[in-house]
């Protein structure tokens, strides 16, 4: 009889542990370049003249069904034009090598953060730079971008997405 129920017992836990690993892995985006789930919304841009500094707040909202990572600190940015747009960049994912070894960036340093469906996070992020070609009435375009590889290594989502031009608000 003991038996009987260590078995029953054992194959309940098994049964259950499974449904759990079905039912978690099934709405978890793990390492996948998902177009339709996130998006950047609510833009704000900020730059201090005196200071040189930039300053763009704007919120990622996963408008998918499914629950993704992303990432919210330390950040890599990049200024660019695009032809005749005015692109921020800002993400992770930047590959560097010492001798014949790739260097890898730690997951951590990025504050990942998991957004369930209809969730959103607020990205605040500060760059010192002296922007000479904005001004008041110049659309910057928020561009957030996880590369690929970066993406699949630590299981977070990767791809690009970019906000509508946003004019800045300069402060003298």
């Amino acid at each position: 009889m003991r038996t009987c129920v260590r078995k029953f017992n054992k194959s309940i836990f098994q049964s259950i542990a499974i449904c759990f690993v079905l039912m978690f892995s099934s709405n978890f985006v793990y390492g996948e370049e998902i177009k339709d789930g996130l998006s950047i919304e609510n833009v704000h841009i900020f730059y201090f003249v005196k200071e040189e500094r930039l300053k763009v707040m704007f919120a990622l909202l996963n408008t998918g069904n499914k629950e993704i990572i992303v990432l919210t600190e330390n950040l890599n940015t990049e200024f660019m034009d695009d032809s005749g747009k005015h692109i921020y960049e800002i993400g992770a994912g930047i590959t560097a090598k010492y001798k014949d070894y790739k260097m890898i960036q730690s997951l951590y340093r990025f504050d990942p953060v998991i957004l369930k469906s209809k969730e959103a996070t607020l990205i605040n992020h500060h760059v010192k730079r002296k922007l000479v070609d904005i001004d008041e009435e110049t659309g910057l375009i928020v561009r957030y971008k996880i590369k690929e590889d970066f993406g699949k290594r630590h299981k977070v989502w990767y791809g690009s997405i970019e906000s509508t031009p946003t004019k800045p608000k300069i402060i003298k």
